[in-house]
């Protein structure tokens, strides 16, 4: 049965178009092409405008509309343990588009983490995780993707990023999350004297430093207040586009 076995993925595809994928009523997923690779499998529609990368934890489509490509998750919620993996999926998806002479590829970044049992626990936006930990959102550090529109606070963003120290987060002065803030800074679950926490970014080397696996429910319980002490805007559910050719 392979590494798909135990689960009607075909139905779960015609589930997302139907309810979810309002802008993209009228075309069928009747698969015409499937094909099994060793840890991902690619399947194509009848007219050719669909195609779908898939794993046992995630799957995106892109539809192809004139020259662009939109990427489309259909998973919204990633393990932990699987974010590397996941990266995959998306430079088979951006191969396809470029084989196929698409100009631009436009995706939005939906995309959350959480733990192994994804719909029981809590998750938070991958992109402002990423952001917080090296400087750029997760589609970034695959591809060279550029924001469309709002790219001033981007910018913004990312100076501010590369400023904030690990010493401006704990002197960060709170009003009515102060109790919070304290906690989130009681349980750092790493020993951080051998970081120099008054160096430019270190905010980000205390946190690079944190496994996200072993600490998932620190950055789902902390993340929020991690950005609003650094200065950081809200990250997630932007739209972001990759020039292929």
């Amino acid at each position: 049965m392979g590494l798909y076995s135990g689960k009607d993925h075909d139905s779960d595809l015609q589930f997302y178009l139907y309810y979810e994928l309002h802008d993209l009523p009228h075309k069928s997923f009747d698969v015409k092409h499937r094909t099994e690779y060793p840890t991902y499998q690619t399947m194509v529609n009848t007219d050719g405008s669909l195609f779908v990368v898939r794993n046992t934890w995630c799957q995106f489509m892109v539809s192809y509309t004139d020259d662009t490509a939109w990427l489309i998750s259909i998973t919204t919620r990633i393990p932990s343990s699987q974010i590397e993996n996941t990266k995959e999926l998306v430079r088979i998806a951006v191969q396809d588009a470029i084989q196929r002479g698409m100009k631009k590829l436009i995706v939005e970044d939906s995309i959350t983490v959480c733990r192994e049992d994804r719909y029981r626990y809590g998750c938070y936006a991958l992109s402002e995780y990423y952001f917080m930990i090296c400087g750029k959102s997760w589609y970034e550090t695959i591809y060279p993707f550029t924001l469309v529109g709002l790219t001033q606070y981007l910018s913004h963003n990312k100076e501010l990023i590369q400023e904030v120290t690990w010493f401006d987060i704990i002197c960060k002065d709170f009003k009515f999350r102060k109790e919070t803030h304290q906690k989130m800074l009681r349980e750092l679950p790493i020993d951080v004297s051998n970081i120099d926490i008054n160096a430019p970014g270190s905010v980000m080397t205390v946190l690079q430093n944190i496994s996200i696996i072993e600490h998932y429910d620190y950055f789902r319980e902390y993340l929020p207040l991690l950005m609003m002490s650094a200065g950081i805007t809200c990250m997630k559910r932007n739209t972001w586009e990759l020039i292929l050719i």
